[in-house]
């Protein structure tokens, strides 16, 4: 299974071609379970708020047994655990590193629906 969490938070069906820049330039979070095994993909600089929250509500509704959160399309780094709610917790703590509040504010403006 795999999912694109969109700009409103809302699951969208990914293309393979566009799934590189959907997560490193728009700012995506991309959702691929296998078995057990959740991986999540995103951009930790450009990732937008709202697919932020939809990923974090999809990631618990699918309970992994394993979360990989891999960050970055280029040079990634990844981590993995056993719990989904330390993965989650990652998430938001990579997401909000070295980001400016006004451009948290810009990024929800700029995708307001």
């Amino acid at each position: 299974m795999d999912v694109l969490i969109g700009p409103t938070g809302w699951p969208l069906q990914p293309g393979k071609r566009d799934l590189v820049v959907a997560v490193s330039k728009i700012g995506l979070v991309h959702i691929r379970q296998i078995g057990g095994t959740v991986i999540v993909t995103l951009e930790p600089q450009v990732t937008l708020p709202m697919s932020l929250a939809g990923a974090f509500f999809r990631i618990s509704d699918l309970s992994p047994t394993r979360t990989i959160v891999v960050a970055g399309t280029l040079n990634s780094e990844y981590w993995v655990y056993s719990s989904y709610a330390a993965a989650i917790q990652k998430i938001g703590e990579l997401a909000s590193e070295g980001k400016d509040p006004g451009t948290v504010r810009r990024q929800l403006r700029d995708h307001a629906v």
